[in-house]
């Protein structure tokens, strides 16, 4: 595992950072418009909803494994090959689109296929960023800081405004677009410095698995924050998942109130992610945890108590500024507490738990607003954030104590 000196460690990662931004925005393209796509062809709800559900999935099914493979090969190189298998998946889907020959069932199909390549790339990207830095505190916050701001204001922002323009405008752009995206994040990727060759396995892949499994229940670090990032993502999806049709019913702005609210959110997102994570190095990561979950309760809470665009835009900064927060903090203790061996195959357990339980969130905050009105989400999400919070703090205290 190759270390740099403190003055090139962040230099040496420039490539991964102009990789994400690049790829993170085709990524919130590509899963913007591809359910656009999946609505031109077909009126029927259950069909629409697999092209979200094919969006998950993989990751649930074949994030161990990915990991397991991250863990066991050259971390640059899977990088390489997951975005250029995108491209030719996503790029063969607008060929299709182009010669007016697109159906439903290949659309989900790539949509799965690209998303499974996510899982390898997601799992090696998280993985480099120790290899080279080291488990220095301050300098994993930074480097977390600039990822993660980089993903969320790609995926969640930049990407789905891209994606949406570009198809009101052609059904195939926002593909076309998608793939050259990441073209240009493997070209980023291959100036990453070399890492080396993992040490040879020698145990079989199943064996190495169990052994990724085995790693979690002995990680309690590993398991604390899988379980926060869960339930975190859980009570975000069930205040978000209607948020559009809030925006739209709430402000009257159509589609434009959403945007202003989601562009609220990247604005947090970046004064998280680039100013106050490097200033989190000292502060016990439970505290910043604590923290996280009480603010983005708090927030959703204000959203639908008051129903007012400025207050719910305020609000809406502070949600994006605790995502990041959480998201670096959650990340930073996972890499300085896993082996480098063991990074893909932690990485993706952590993930298997957030994006399940995301949609589990989704679910049930559709449920809850289809049976009590678009608010109860709000409600529900902060109460069940906000006491969390408040325990995760008081509880080491008491602890101490006795």
């Amino acid at each position: 595992m190759t270390k740099f000196p403190d003055h090139l460690a962040l230099s040496g990662l420039r490539p991964l950072f102009w990789s994400t931004a690049v790829s993170m925005v085709g990524q919130g393209a590509f899963a913007t418009a591809a359910p656009l796509l999946v609505a031109s062809i077909t009126s029927d709800p259950l069909l629409v909803s697999l092209a979200t559900v094919a969006i998950y999935v993989p990751w649930l099914l074949i994030g161990l494994p990915a990991g397991t493979l991250v863990d066991r090969s050259p971390r640059r190189a899977v990088m390489i090959i997951a975005d250029l298998v995108r491209v030719l998946v996503i790029a063969a889907i607008a060929g299709a689109i182009a010669a007016d020959q697109v159906s439903i069932w290949p659309v989900l199909a790539v949509i799965f296929l690209a998303t499974s390549a996510q899982s390898f790339f997601d799992s090696a990207s998280q993985a480099t960023i120790p290899a080279l830095l080291g488990t220095d505190e301050e300098r994993l916050n930074e480097a977390n800081g600039r990822f993660w701001t980089l993903d969320n204001v790609g995926r969640a922002f930049l990407g789905p405004l891209i994606g949406a323009m570009i198809f009101a405008w052609s059904r195939v752009g926002p593909f076309l677009f998608t793939a050259l995206s990441f073209l240009v994040s493997a070209l980023f990727v291959a100036r990453l410095p070399a890492m080396g060759r993992p040490a040879q396995p020698t145990d079989r892949f199943v064996a190495a698995l169990r052994g990724g499994i085995a790693h979690f229940r002995a990680n309690r670090d590993l398991r604390l924050v899988s379980v926060v990032g869960a339930f975190y993502n859980f009570c975000f999806n069930v205040a978000a998942a209607t948020l559009v049709l809030y925006a739209d019913r709430e402000f009257g702005l159509g589609p434009a109130g959403y945007g202003f609210v989601v562009a609220a959110m990247a604005v947090g997102a970046m004064a998280g992610g680039l100013g106050l994570s490097r200033r989190l190095g000292g502060v016990p990561t439970m505290a910043v945890i604590a923290g996280t979950l009480s603010l983005q309760g708090i927030a959703w809470l204000v959203i639908g108590a008051v129903p007012v665009l400025a207050v719910a835009l305020a609000a809406a900064v502070l949600i994006g500024l605790a995502s990041v927060l959480i998201t670096v903090t959650s990340s930073g203790l996972i890499q300085r507490s896993v082996p480098d061996a063991m990074m893909g195959r932690a990485t993706s357990v952590f993930r298997i738990f957030v994006i399940g339980f995301a949609g589990l969130g989704a679910l049930a905050g559709g449920l809850i607003a289809d049976a009590e009105g678009l608010r109860a989400g709000y409600f529900v999400a902060g109460g069940l954030l906000v006491p969390a919070g408040l325990a995760l703090a008081v509880v080491p205290v008491l602890k101490k104590r006795h």
